[in-house]
């Protein structure tokens, strides 16, 4: 008995020691991307490996309590842990726009090392899927550098765009960042990256990339480039790289978003992919909603129910049938999906 004992607690020991490290990711939002926020942190846990637990922490401004009800409960049903952290963006951008999609929240990445307490963070937009563990991304060494990210796909081209700034070190895709946030702690990294983008804020506001821009400024030589499987940027017809995404990656939906455009783009293997996660996911019923404002959209401008039965062909019926909608108030909905 006493051998029993002594060799359970040998194996207690012995799992402790060897325990994973918690994988650390980091998201902004606010309620205008809570849905596909949450197919994406739910391609995390399910194509993780079994012994991977993530903390995810939503960098968040106005969620509402059924988002935020919504996201804890489906995550620590896996055995994960979720922490929001509300940011004060009028620190960051003034209370400004930056662009038509750079509302303040989508620069609030910035200051990640700042309000979570942790030594290393992966930041990924809401606009990702990732397609295996990312325990291998979160520990790539980065020596003595303190960030990790992707050339943006058309860089040779925003090169020459925006001669004007200080991009000698290349131009990077801010869609996932790996964040030493000791480094950017020790090296007050967020407080300079803000500081330049007040020192023309004017200047900043007139182009779409602002966040890559200031990053890639910033940072230059502090940046590791990582495979690009990592931030496998995916727009109309293609993605940047044709590296097998089944041994591990993260797709992102730089232009064309998956849940906006459901049929037009699903011949594409990346949206195959994308559209399949969240048909087999909790969060499938959200689908008809999504249906349904394409459908109206293409209505309201007036073109035949024909037309649009046959735009959406294979999904019209659905929206006949399928009258499981999600039950929650209404007004939450409008937040969720509108920002209203």
């Amino acid at each position: 008995m006493k051998k029993l004992v002594l060799t359970l607690f040998l194996l207690f020991i012995s799992n402790l020691a060897f325990a994973k490290e918690p994988v650390n990711v980091a998201f902004t939002i606010d309620n205008n991307y809570v849905i596909p926020t949450m197919i994406s942190i739910d391609s995390i846990i399910k194509n993780s490996n079994s012994d991977t637990r993530y903390n995810f922490y939503i960098v968040e401004t106005g969620l509402t309590r059924y988002s935020k009800t919504l996201m804890k409960n489906h995550i620590e049903k896996f055995d994960n842990n979720v922490e929001f952290v509300p940011v004060d963006t009028d620190r960051i951008t003034k209370g400004v726009n930056l662009y038509k999609h750079l509302t303040p929240i989508a620069i609030a990445r910035v200051v990640i090392p700042e309000i979570i307490d942790v030594d290393k963070v992966i930041y990924l937009d809401g606009d990702t899927l990732a397609t295996g563990d990312l325990s291998e991304l979160y520990n790539i060494d980065l020596g003595q550098q303190s960030t990790g990210m992707v050339n943006d796909f058309v860089e040779d081209l925003w090169l020459k765009r925006f001669s004007g700034f200080n991009l000698q070190y290349g131009f990077y895709n801010s869609g996932m960042i790996l964040i030493d946030s000791k480094k950017w702690r020790e090296q007050k990294l967020s407080q300079k990256i803000i500081d330049t983008l007040h020192s023309d804020l004017e200047k900043y506001q007139k182009t779409q990339f602002a966040d890559q821009i200031i990053i890639s400024e910033v940072l230059g030589s502090q940046i590791k480039p990582l495979h690009p499987r990592w931030n496998n940027q995916c727009y109309s017809t293609r993605c940047v790289t044709d590296f097998d995404m089944k041994n591990g990656g993260i797709y992102h939906y730089i232009v064309d978003k998956p849940w906006n455009r459901i049929t037009d783009l699903e011949q594409t293997p990346a949206n195959l992919t994308y559209i399949n996660h969240w048909k087999n996911s909790e969060f499938k019923d959200y689908i008809c909603f999504y249906l349904w404002r394409n459908v109206e959209k293409v209505y309201l401008r007036k073109i035949s129910i024909k037309s649009i039965k046959s735009k959406y062909f294979r999904y019209f019926e659905i929206l006949k049938k399928n009258r499981r909608f999600p039950k929650f108030p209404l007004a939450e909905f409008n937040y969720i999906l509108n920002g209203k």
